[in-house]
């Protein structure tokens, strides 16, 4: 089966414009959602996404395959957003959730902190979410959010695929000490069902 990005790709470097907009409609959305979460500002993600968008066609003839377009899509996109929160003087930036349909986790998962994800818990997880730093939310985002693999995420931020299994890890405990001392019932009543 052919990857339709690749598909696309190759009929952009033959001068089909529609290919061009077949990618931008394909991941818009997963482009603007990271922007958003790593900048915490709608104007702002909505500023990356489309100089994201601008570098990834101007930098197109450079893409090689070796990895999925949206992995390297998402790490132009992480570099961009980086520049532009220091180019805005932010110390820090900050993820807000308004969707969380994607947060779903796989069934067989059992902890307590994969249950309080599935569920509906909007505002509790944004609350906690903000707490963690902008590495742990975007690994935790692009782990869960956007279902890449390790090694994928590792190719986007430019660390080890190991290093990215610790942050996972990590910011997953983190998360669920933030959730236990903020709600505590809410993890008591996970905890019994788990």
């Amino acid at each position: 089966m052919m990857d339709v990005d690749l598909d696309d790709i190759r009929r952009i470097r033959q001068k089909d414009a529609d290919g061009y907009a077949r990618l931008l409609n394909r991941h818009r959305s997963g482009v603007f959602h990271l922007a958003l979460r790593l900048t915490a500002d709608h104007h702002l993600a909505e500023e990356v996404a489309q100089d994201a968008f601008v570098k990834a066609f101007n930098s197109l003839k450079d893409f090689r395959g070796e990895s999925r377009f949206s992995t390297w899509l998402y790490r132009i996109t992480w570099t961009t957003a980086l520049s532009c929160l220091r180019r805005e003087k932010r110390s820090r930036a900050h993820v807000h959730y308004q969707d969380q349909e994607g947060w779903e986790m796989a069934a067989e998962d059992p902890d307590a902190l994969a249950q309080m994800l599935s569920r509906d818990r909007g505002k509790q997880l944004e609350k906690a979410m903000l707490q963690l730093s902008e590495s742990e939310r975007l690994a935790l985002s692009l782990f869960y959010l956007k279902e890449h693999s390790l090694a994928e995420i590792a190719e986007i931020t430019e660390e080890s695929a190991g290093t990215v299994k610790v942050r996972i890890f990590r910011a997953r405990k983190r998360l669920a000490e933030i959730i236990k001392k903020q709600w505590p019932e809410e993890w008591e009543m996970n905890q019994i069902k788990a």
